[in-house]
């Protein structure tokens, strides 16, 4: 038996397994990284985004930023470009405070918000506080944070190291005061 070009069929069976054979044994090519090497994109992302935030259908805050990401796996939002958030009274009629940040993280499940970066509230009353991370917890409406903090009031000034208060900055504690100004009546 032979082929078009008078080689045998042995030999030309012969010349396939070689090609086969050394297909076989050439090394592999190299892995892909896994898939957390590479980073996941947002599941929905939006640039000057806002929201209301409502409690028994009253509004307790508006929140806007200037870039917004959502992961459904991991249920959190990110945002950045800079983070406004306007706190609302009781009813839900009068803004009593903003929280301005760099940016924020908010956790789907709880509600929650983590604000990092040049944090700053200023309450309508005058009262102003500065800190570099603090946490907001929408169940309870207060804000709370482990690092430094200042505190500033028309009658006075009060710096420290951990602190809690409310979101109108009417009610505050501070663990660690460091500076106090002012009489000790006036900051209480």
């Amino acid at each position: 038996m032979k082929l078009c070009r008078g080689y045998p069929v042995s030999y030309s069976i012969g010349i396939c397994l070689f090609f086969f054979v050394s297909a076989a044994c050439s090394p592999s090519p190299e892995p892909s990284p896994p898939d957390t090497a590479i980073p996941r994109p947002p599941d929905q992302e939006a640039w000057g985004w806002n929201t209301v935030v409502t409690r028994n259908g009253r509004k307790r805050a508006e929140v806007a930023a200037g870039h917004f990401r959502k992961y459904d796996r991991t249920l959190t939002a990110l945002l950045d470009s800079g983070v406004a958030v306007s706190f609302y009274d009781g009813p839900g009629l009068k803004q009593v405070s903003v929280l301005t940040a760099r940016q924020a993280e908010i956790h789907e499940e709880s509600g929650d918000m983590l604000a990092t970066g040049q944090v700053a509230v200023v309450a309508t009353n005058g009262t102003r506080l500065e800190t570099d991370t603090l946490r907001w917890n929408r169940d309870t409406d207060m804000i709370t944070g482990n690092g430094r903090m200042n505190l500033w009031r028309p009658d006075g000034e009060e710096s420290g190291v951990g602190f809690e208060a409310s979101s109108d900055l009417r009610w505050w504690k501070m663990r660690q005061v460091s500076t106090r100004l002012g009489g000790a009546d006036s900051l209480r």
